[in-house]
């Protein structure tokens, strides 16, 4: 198996998972047979291009055929698209960290220290009858 192929399969696969769809799913989805995609995942057989598209796009994959020439160029402008959509999620997390860090703290009441927590509705007399 080529290194090609290698690559597509694992993209196949992982964006199956990615989407936890079963590959019993996948084929009543596409029609390709489930042993079939076993195969494809596992890089036993070479998939047709009929398969590709057909699983690609049950996946929200696109295939795109690019002059070699251009693949560097592609494979940067889809790490900066990455880059970009993990950016917000990290600048949430920051916020809230600045919020948490900038609540006041609130002092504690002289009434609170001595509070020792809820006291019984009522008590058992000892054994000599006294409370």
């Amino acid at each position: 198996m080529t290194h090609a192929i290698e690559d597509i399969s694992a993209s196949l696969r992982r964006a199956r998972e990615a989407k936890s769809i079963s590959q019993r799913e996948l084929s009543r989805l596409t029609g390709v047979p489930q042993g079939h995609i076993s195969k494809i995942e596992s890089g036993a057989v070479d998939i047709r291009v009929s398969s590709l598209i057909a699983l690609a796009r049950a996946l929200d994959l696109e295939v795109t055929l690019v002059p070699r020439k251009a693949v560097p160029a592609v494979q940067s402008i889809a790490r900066q698209s990455d880059a970009e959509r993990s950016r917000p999620a990290a600048r949430n997390l920051a916020e809230m960290q600045r919020t948490l860090e900038n609540i006041p703290k609130i002092p504690a009441s002289p009434g609170l220290a001595a509070f020792s927590g809820p006291r019984p509705a009522y008590t058992l007399d000892d054994e000599n009858g006294d409370e």
